[in-house]
């Protein structure tokens, strides 16, 4: 009787398996039903890196709208029938937290380059800048970090886990302005980044991630300039003397002097010299590190710490990590 041979699944395999899983079950779905060719047709979607998102597209009713159904059965913020949504306006009824978790998901599984600006995308800046605080300071309480502005549930564990990765005892507080997730996560509170509902001198670090590019941050303080301004003066109140403000950044628009887009230099200088103003000590800024693959980062956060390794990490010139001393 011939002897059933085993096959060998490669780490490589087990971690796709893993992530797939993860996906069905926030899709609702059985693992075996979730197909490759249908993920890379979600990404697509989700990131409008399709012309097929296009309602007159013969494909749209063919291959798109089948995928949304099967993967966003529950995840609509209408009770309107999945039916009448269509392209973009399809998009933008997922419920945001579900949208950003599955985009995330769907390019770890793909294992192509991230598309998302996530915490856990640039975890190597965030991670670098707690360790040089923590070789700055001498704490004698449990650290405290604050993160202004959470996209999602993930978002949330990404920092929870940076955090607690240099202080294990970490205390961890979340303010955004909406997340019907989010808003269950302990620590987490709907607050506005222009008014810290927090006391003075409350926290070690306060982390932001493309915060100044939020169009609702720009809104509450009625430009970019004022809304920066703001938030620097309510986060050097909120933060213990020598505590840091840690922010990834990218370039933004300055209308208000003509410019429609500022250099990275210029984007740069400006957020240093605002937060000097505001009454910090001092601030500087590079390329942030990123990870160039979301495997890398779950791999990290599964307690592998050769997922930080060099070869794993890029930079990015239109992306910037601050790091601003009280």
């Amino acid at each position: 009787m011939l002897e059933r041979q085993r096959v060998k699944i490669s780490p490589y395999q087990r971690e796709t398996e893993r992530l797939i899983s993860e996906m069905a079950k926030i899709s609702g779905l059985d693992p075996k039903e979730v197909v490759l060719g249908e993920v890379r047709v979600l990404r697509d979607f989700l990131t409008f890196e399709t012309p097929d998102c296009d309602l007159d597209s013969p494909k749209y009713e063919e291959v798109i709208l089948p995928v949304f159904d099967k993967y966003f059965a529950d995840g609509l913020r209408s009770s309107r029938d999945k039916n009448y949504l269509r392209g973009r306006l399809a998009v933008c009824s997922i419920i945001p937290e579900r949208r950003h978790k599955l985009t995330q998901l769907a390019e770890a599984i793909l294992d192509i380059p991230p598309s998302v600006c996530t915490y856990g995308l640039f975890l190597p800046f965030y991670l670098r800048a707690l360790l040089n605080y923590k070789e700055e300071s001498s704490q004698d309480q449990p650290h405290r970090a604050l993160l202004v502005g959470a996209l999602a549930v993930n978002t949330i564990n990404e920092f929870k886990s940076t955090a607690r990765s240099v202080f294990p005892n970490a205390k961890i507080n979340v303010i955004d302005l909406s997340g019907s997730e989010t808003c269950r996560v302990k620590g987490f509170c709907f607050a506005n980044g222009l008014h810290l509902p927090f006391s003075e001198s409350s926290f070690d670090t306060i982390h932001t991630n493309m915060l100044f590019h939020s169009k609702s941050f720009i809104r509450g303080g009625g430009s970019l300039q004022k809304a920066r301004k703001a938030f620097f003066d309510e986060s050097v109140k909120c933060l213990k003397p020598g505590g840091r403000l840690i922010l990834v950044e990218g370039v933004f628009n300055d209308s208000e002097n003509g410019e429609d887009e500022v250099s990275m230099l210029k984007t740069g200088n400006y957020i240093c010299q605002e937060a000097i103003e505001a009454g910090f000590g001092r601030a500087s800024f590079a390329p942030a590190p990123t990870f160039s693959s979301w495997r890398y980062m779950y791999r990290f956060l599964g307690g592998n710490p050769l997922a930080m390794g060099e070869e794993n990490i890029t930079f990015t010139p239109e992306i910037l990590g601050f790091s601003i001393v009280k």
